[in-house]
């Protein structure tokens, strides 16, 4: 390995401040090595799944390592401020990016720019997927995730449609997701348990946990996380006690009850599909996301969190897209802030 290389690792992992002419918008890190390429490419919102939630098909899951943790903590706040501005230049982060495993990639999705941090093919071990929207800043802004876009069958698919196509009105600023099944070892070995350490949603220590706080220390955000019920690639018995016509269970993940946004959510999104949505733990008590890490971290840095569970015959009508799939989007994304306080 090139010299460069080891410099730029060990500058990552410790946090320490690199020597050489800075760089912006990320001054931390030497930037005299060479430039990993950073590639352009027109996709399909269709395409989505295939570059990134299953792209874990084949992997060994892997904890995440300090260079990892340390370079997100610096570089998604720095490309959360990066793309709300008028010059933004991926090159900028793609050498930190290349020593901690990720490429960085620039996106066209119906004629729109979008930053896309994926793992080194070479090196995918279930670290995430994510997605940065180009654009000036947003009334609220939006984090939008999908933690099990292939256990809950249909909401990768969901959530890439709102992110990519989002209804007018507020647009995710940014899309995270899974790339690894949330139970798997290896390939074609999944070991069903509490606290899997594949589990976005419930390892405190994985990359997206780091990812997703590094993005609440840029400023007041919204996470909106889609799951489902009903119908999954594996059945953990959680759907058992969810009350018979339940399409939707709204939750901010907490068992003291809903908050002023989730009660607000829950109300606007039963206007638009009727009294099977239902709030935890005020009209349901399970699917609650009591022990969701990001949830927890929302809170933890004052920003709201809301949860949302829906039923397999719901996401089947979603993934479809059109007026229901626009409809979720605004109640997720356009409940005013004055009806949600």
């Amino acid at each position: 390995m090139t010299r460069s290389f080891w410099f730029l690792l060990i500058c990552a992992g410790c946090g320490a401040p690199c020597g050489g002419e800075a760089t912006t918008p990320a001054p931390w890190y030497d930037s005299r090595g060479p430039v990993p390429a950073v590639t352009t490419s027109t996709v399909a919102v269709g395409e989505v799944g295939d570059r990134t939630w299953r792209t874990g098909a084949q992997a060994t899951f892997l904890p995440t390592s300090a260079v990892e943790r340390d370079t997100f903590a610096r570089v998604i706040p720095e490309i959360l401020a990066a793309v709300r501005g008028k010059a933004a230049d991926p090159k900028a982060f793609a050498a930190p990016l290349a020593a901690a495993g990720f490429t960085l990639e620039v996106w066209q999705v119906g004629g729109k720019s979008y930053w896309v941090l994926l793992e080194d093919p070479a090196r995918r071990r279930g670290a995430g997927a994510y997605l940065f929207r180009l654009g000036p800043p947003q009334p609220e802004e939006i984090l939008l995730q999908a933690p099990h876009a292939d256990y809950d069958v249909g909401t990768g698919d969901i959530s890439a449609q709102l992110f990519f196509a989002p209804p007018p009105g507020n647009a995710p600023r940014a899309l995270f997701l899974n790339t690894i099944h949330r139970y798997q070892v290896t390939p074609g070995q999944r070991e069903r348990r509490p606290g899997s350490p594949a589990d976005v949603a419930h390892n405190p220590d994985h990359l997206y946990a780091h990812a997703t706080e590094a993005a609440l220390t840029a400023g007041p955000m919204l996470v909106v996380q889609v799951h489902g019920f009903g119908t999954r690639s594996d059945d953990d018995g959680d759907d058992d006690d969810v009350p018979a016509g339940t399409t939707m269970i709204v939750s901010a993940g907490r068992e003291t009850g809903s908050t002023p946004r989730s009660n607000a959510v829950a109300a606007a999104l039963r206007r638009r599909f009727g009294d099977g949505v239902r709030r935890f733990p005020e009209d349901v008590s399970v699917l609650g996301a009591t022990t969701n890490v990001q949830g927890r971290a929302a809170r933890s840095r004052a920003g709201d969190f809301v949860h949302v569970e829906i039923a397999a015959s719901l996401r089947k009508q979603l993934r479809d897209g059109g007026a229901p799939l626009q409809q979720l989007g605004e109640a997720l994304f356009d409940t005013p802030v004055a009806e949600a306080r």
